[in-house]
């Protein structure tokens, strides 16, 4: 019998700066997800170093379930912290591929390298069993104008 397996990726992030009218400057981050079997529940901070990004929202892709509900919010500390369920029952599928899409906007007031990790993950199977996972980390380029 083979493990079962979830793995959280930063590895092929994505991401774009977006400045309002209001001359916020905004990055969107694409969260990937590789997984055996259907998953039921998901949790998971951010933390980024130096402490540049914060939490804005939080969009999921085509791979996720119409009625599967992502939330995130800005924790003590500038981490966020990401819980993803359903509350009719419904899993992401197995499979490999972006899950989520999270918008920071940035604290920087000059171009700077942030590392952005995933922390404290959770994720589980439709009778709570968890999956082993594997932190991630990328550097992301913030660029200000």
């Amino acid at each position: 019998m083979c493990a079962l397996l979830a793995i959280l990726s930063l590895s092929a992030i994505a991401f774009y700066g977006i400045q309002t009218d209001m001359g916020k400057n905004f990055l969107a981050l694409s969260f990937s997800l590789t997984n055996e079997s259907p998953v039921a529940g998901v949790q998971f901070d951010l933390v980024d170093l130096p402490d540049y990004l914060y939490f804005e929202s939080v969009e999921t892709t085509d791979r996720v379930p119409s009625n599967y509900l992502f939330q995130g919010t800005e924790q003590g500390e500038g981490n966020a912290r990401v819980i993803g369920f359903s509350l009719t029952g419904e899993t992401i599928d197995a499979g490999d591929g972006p899950i989520l899409e999270i918008t920071f906007g940035t604290a920087a007031s000059m171009p700077a390298d942030v590392e952005v990790c995933t922390t404290n993950e959770s994720i589980a199977d439709v009778s709570g069993n968890p999956f082993p996972v594997y932190s991630d980390c990328s550097i992301v380029s913030v660029d200000v104008e």
